[in-house]
């Protein structure tokens, strides 16, 4: 998969994680939990770019396996304890200070990798 699609089915994966500890949705966590895994799987496919993106793309997949077993800490327990809550909490800081800095170098350097985000119409 290129860059766009990880980042796109990291982002829905992470997102979906979230959102299934905190408005306790527990019915949706073995989606979450499968989301997540295939997040992992493709970030650890994805090619090298350079070494700017590659160490904040490792520094993501980290992340996710870090919510990956948060995810599964919750299932096991069948509810969100304090711990998984405050891990949950770190893991979205970090989330989104990794996902700022992607879309920094995005703006930056990935044109010259072919990528770029969309502007709004």
């Amino acid at each position: 998969a290129g860059f766009i699609s990880v980042m796109n089915d990291t982002q829905h994966a992470f997102q979906l994680s979230m959102g299934t500890m905190r408005e306790d949705r527990r019915s949706e966590l073995p989606d979450a939990v499968k989301e997540v895994g295939k997040a992992i799987d493709e970030l650890k496919t994805m090619p090298s770019l350079d070494a700017k993106v590659d160490d904040l793309t490792t520094q993501l997949l980290t992340l996710m396996q870090n919510q990956y077993a948060v995810l599964q800490e919750v299932q096991r327990n069948g509810t969100t304890t304090l711990m998984t809550d405050r891990q949950a909490q770190d893991n979205a800081a970090k989330y989104r200070q990794l996902m700022e800095s992607i879309f920094s170098w995005v703006d930056s350097d990935g044109k010259s990798h072919g990528i770029q985000l969309r502007q709004p119409r």
